[in-house]
């Protein structure tokens, strides 16, 4: 996924919903550039390899925790 290719920025704008598998904390940037089209569409992310309480930003702060 990295970097971020325009193929992949028009496949998510046209998506309902975006789903990561388990994507590494060195793609979180990533994750949230390729995500700032979807204000109301839901994003999953499956087993991240990091912890949500090492980084409480804005993004990851928007995740709920199952």
């Amino acid at each position: 996924m990295s970097p971020v290719s325009d193929s992949v920025n028009r496949a998510l704008r046209s998506a309902d919903v975006a789903v990561f598998m388990a994507p590494e904390r060195s793609q979180l940037k990533d994750v949230r550039i390729s995500t700032e089209g979807f204000a109301m569409k839901p994003v999953v992310m499956i087993n991240p390899r990091w912890l949500f309480e090492e980084d409480k930003s804005d993004f990851i702060g928007s995740f709920d925790v199952i």
